[in-house]
Order: C-alpha cells, then sequence, then structure tokens
C-alpha cells in the first residue's frame, strides 16, 4: 500500500508519511526510505504523455483507440501526463477579436467538451496513477485575457481551465507557467515547448541541456547526444479540423498524430500514428 500511495503523491512530509504506514526506524531512517521508495516508485512502470490534444478540436478516433490502450495496459501504468494545449481555446484567441465565430464555440462549450474527455480518460486511468496537467500556449490564453485591462474586471466572474476542469478534483497536479513548469519523470523532463525551428528536438535538448519530450509544433522528430534524448511528440488534434486553418497547408503536412510512452523512467518511445491507427507491443490499435 506504501508504495502505491507514493506513485501519486506530491509532497514531501517523509517522516509523516513513515509514521501513517508504520515504517519502523529512527526518524531518519523513516524519512529517508520513504523519500528513496517515493523516488522509485514514481518514476516505475509506464508513463503516457499526451499533449496539443485541442479540444474540442481533437482526433475522438484516436482519442478512443488511446482509451483502449489504457484499458489494455492499466496494470502497467503508473502516470498520465498531459503536456499542454489540452484546450484549444480558441473562443479567447486574439485572432478572432470582434469577430463573431460561426462554428458556434463559445468558452463554456469548450470547458463542458474538456470536460466529457477528461471523464472518459479518468475513468480507464489506474487508481493510483500519478497525473499531470502542465498549460500550454493555447491554455495561456485564458491567463492573457484576464490580464487585459478590458477583461480584467470580468476575471473573478470567469473560470480559468484549472478550476472548470476540475483538474485538483481529479487528482491532477496543476502547472499554469507553460513557459517553465516542467515535470521529471526519471532522465525525462516534460514540458510542452517554445521553439518551432527546422530541428526542435535538437534545440529543446541542447537548451534544456536534459532529455526531455515536448510537444508545442505538432511535429514529431528525436535527437541524441552522449546520453541526452531529446522527443519531439507531435499531437492529437484533428489534422483536418478548420480550426487550424490558420497554418498553411504546407505548414500542416509537417504536423503528425503522435503520443509518448516513458518505461521506468529511464527509455521513452515516440507512438506514432498512421491513418488513426499505432502499434504497442504488437498489438494494432
Amino acid at each position: 500500500m506504501l508504495s502505491q500511495f507514493l506513485r501519486t503523491y506530491t509532497g514531501n512530509d517523509w517522516l509523516e508519511i513513515a509514521n501513517q504506514f508504520n515504517v519502523e526506524g529512527t526518524n531518519k531512517e523513516k524519512s529517508d526510505y520513504v523519500r528513496r521508495l517515493h523516488n522509485k516508485e514514481k518514476n516505475k512502470g509506464l508513463h503516457l504523455v499526451i499533449g496539443c490534444v485541442h479540444v474540442p478540436f481533437h482526433n475522438e478516433i484516436l482519442l478512443q483507440k488511446l482509451l483502449t490502450f489504457i484499458t489494455d495496459n492499466k496494470e502497467q501504468i503508473s502516470g498520465f501526463h498531459i503536456v499542454g494545449d489540452f484546450l484549444d481555446l480558441k473562443s479567447l484567441s486574439t485572432h478572432d477579436v470582434d469577430v463573431i465565430d460561426k462554428t458556434g464555440w463559445t468558452l463554456g462549450k469548450e470547458y463542458k467538451e474538456g470536460n466529457k474527455v477528461l471523464d472518459r480518460i479518468d475513468a480507464v486511468l489506474p487508481e493510483y496513477c500519478q497525473k499531470t496537467f502542465i498549460y500550454g500556449n493555447h491554455s495561456d490564453r485564458f491567463n492573457r485575457y484576464i490580464s487585459n485591462i478590458r477583461n480584467y474586471k470580468h476575471s473573478d466572474a470567469i473560470a480559468s481551465p484549472k478550476e472548470a476542469l476540475r483538474l485538483q478534483e481529479r487528482g491532477y497536479t496543476v502547472y499554469t507557467n507553460w513557459k517553465e513548469d516542467y515535470v521529471q519523470i526519471g532522465k525525462y523532463q516534460l514540458f510542452h515547448g517554445q521553439f518551432c525551428n527546422q530541428n526542435p528536438a535538437k534545440t529543446h535538448t541542447l537548451k534544456s541541456k536534459t532529455s526531455c519530450v515536448f510537444f508545442h509544433t505538432h511535429r514529431i522528430d528525436q535527437y541524441y547526444e552522449k546520453g541526452l534524448h531529446g522527443i519531439n511528440g507531435g499531437c492529437l488534434a484533428d489534422l483536418e479540423s478548420p480550426a487550424f486553418k490558420y497554418a498553411s497547408r504546407y505548414e500542416r503536412e509537417l504536423w503528425q498524430n503522435a503520443f509518448v510512452i516513458i518505461n521506468d523512467g529511464e527509455q521513452a518511445e515516440l507512438i506514432i500514428s498512421n491513418n488513426n491507427t499505432f502499434y504497442f507491443g504488437g498489438k494494432k490499435y
């Protein structure tokens, strides 16, 4: 039970936890034991990492197959990490200022659809599962919106993504500074990403000086150097959605549906989806 508890524990009250689970020894011995066990357990198993889902403009077919994948591998999955732009928040886009959006996607409707998707994901995740939610540049549209002097007077009446998606209630550890925040899973830092140059995996790896998994660009590439490994993890968006027509067709042709699996914090695998299918463990989804 202690090992399972520590997989999702995000505090650092090691002695208190040791006493709660009747760990024997001196205070220092008990505290050190729980801390070491926590570091081991939080990286153990499969960590599923997704990003750039862009709900409600997500790939629904691929999402359903991802839920099947989670169900099939439930006993092995110990972590689930959403690394930026889970919501598109088109309703708060500055590109659409002073324009009536004829698609009908208001902020409330985007939040409602986001909750529906999270309900489906949480329903199949294992009970003892470390869950992370990091904002991305699209999620940050809310922060930018309420920081505008014209909108600030409404800030206490409009729910943030963190509040509207009930993320803490769902058990997610939430990070709202998309440019600075990251989560460490073994040797890999998970963050949303910032650079969209020709070789973003190389750029992010060398700038962060660590192995990393990021999204942001909607593209895939990898970089290896002297034990460092960087993965640009693609996206789970519907690449045919009219919502992404702000990008040229040449740019969109480079986008790729994909996600990432990290094994015991030591090895990361890019899972690429072609024609809404992917393979894992010899099985086709």
